[in-house]
């Protein structure tokens, strides 16, 4: 049995209610609890609002609003969202852990002698890089959070927005003979591909939706 528009504009605001507004999941999961519902009403003599609670309270625990360490439990999203979005990020989450650590312990056992010139004409390099490196993380960062399309990937752009600000700070206020400079920049330039992965993976979602939509 096929539900009324009255019926479908319940399940939109059901998922509206529980912030489910990214494109990658909202569809499909708008697919799944209609079918569910079309399917009990053939097969159960019951009147629909019973069926659509019965639904949605099995919808509930995966819908519900869930936070992350990964992320920051500043952002939240349905649970459905947030295990996906951890499932996108820990390998790279754990990829600039290592980054984090290894820099520094490389140096405590090379004992580097540079000279002031080249520390100097290094840092220089590694300034203009952040520098550049910052204007594309800006551009993608400003794109994603301005679409009123949004995503698991501008959800994970969103949680970086603000952890990565301070990095190219840091970069461009210290010097080259420490091992904290080569960390963080190694960190920043990791971040930086991050958020161009995910923003082109944000804009094949959107292509695919438009394409579903018409």
């Amino acid at each position: 049995m096929e539900l009324t528009k009255e019926q479908i504009q319940r399940v939109n605001k059901y998922l509206d209610l529980k912030g489910v507004k990214f494109i990658d999941f909202r569809v499909e999961i708008f697919d799944h609890i209609v079918s569910q519902i079309e399917q009990k009403l053939e097969v159960e003599n019951t009147d629909f609002e019973t069926i659509f609670y019965q639904v949605t309270d099995q919808w509930n625990k995966q819908l519900n609003s869930s936070s992350s360490f990964i992320f920051g439990l500043a952002y939240s999203a349905p649970k459905v969202v947030m295990n996906k979005a951890k499932k996108v990020f820990k390998p790279f989450f754990f990829f600039t852990l290592v980054l984090c650590i290894l820099p520094g312990i490389l140096m405590s056992f090379l004992d580097l002698k540079i000279s002031p010139q080249v520390v100097n004409r290094t840092s220089k390099t590694i300034n203009v890089i952040a520098l550049l490196l910052s204007s594309i993380w800006l551009f993608t960062t400003i794109k994603t959070s301005r679409d009123k399309i949004k995503t698991v990937y501008s959800f994970i752009i969103k949680t970086q927005s603000l952890t990565i600000i301070y990095v190219p700070l840091m970069v461009l206020t210290s010097s080259i003979k420490d091992g904290l400079t080569i960390t963080l920049f190694l960190v920043f330039v990791s971040m930086v591909m991050l958020n161009v992965i995910f923003y082109k993976k944000h804009q094949k979602e959107k292509e695919k939706y438009k394409l579903l939509v018409g």
